[in-house]
């Protein structure tokens, strides 16, 4: 006899598009004023073209547990691409700058400073510190998403925790079942400490 439990369907992310691959890491986000670093949540999009050799279109999303309306995005087109890459004197090309982003997102030697320039706009720095100053290395300008697709964000997250739990209670009713019937003493046990 079979006691598991059939699991809770997970819900697509309303951010990700048809055709997109998704990198998604943690990261600390510093603030203007702020003394505590924000724990964020980074999500990387990229189109790949058909041959899935070159880079068609690349997005980032930056989300916070701490903050669920804190949704920020910038896209990257390889036009637009090229222009950053002008301005900023970036000795990368387009195929490669996400992969070059990810590492900068990880690597202990940048801060990532994030400054809001009004209430649909920030900018965000990776700063170096040097011996007698602190150097800009790269800025990358995001918008607030729009509030239809935080409020389906918001709503992902709630489903996709509530999933989390439902999937772990199942676990453990399942654990339970098999212990009723092979060790009662064990669950006797157990159902006590957790009664404590």
């Amino acid at each position: 006899m079979s006691h598991r439990s059939t699991p809770t369907e997970i819900p697509a992310d309303p951010s990700h598009e048809v055709g997109e691959t998704v990198v998604e890491m943690n990261f600390q986000l510093n603030l203007p004023n702020e003394t505590e670093p924000l724990d964020s949540r980074i999500k990387f999009y990229s189109q790949l073209s058909t041959d899935k050799k070159t880079l068609n279109n690349f997005r980032i999303q930056i989300t916070s547990d701490i903050n669920v309306f804190f949704v920020y995005q910038a896209s990257f087109s390889r036009e637009n691409f090229e222009e950053l890459k002008v301005k900023q004197q970036l000795n990368v090309d387009f195929n490669n700058f996400p992969n070059v982003l990810k590492e900068m997102f990880s690597s202990k030697e940048y801060s990532v400073l994030f400054t809001f320039e009004d209430e649909s706009k920030a900018s965000l720095k990776f700063q170096q510190k040097l011996k007698f100053k602190v150097v800009d290395i790269l800025s990358i300008y995001f918008s607030a998403a729009p509030i239809e697709l935080i409020q389906q964000i918001v709503q992902y997250r709630f489903t996709q925790l509530k999933c989390e739990n439902a999937s772990i209670k199942s676990q453990l009713d399942n654990v339970f079942a098999m212990l009723k019937i092979k060790d009662p003493s064990v669950l006797r046990k157990m159902s006590s400490s957790i009664r404590k």
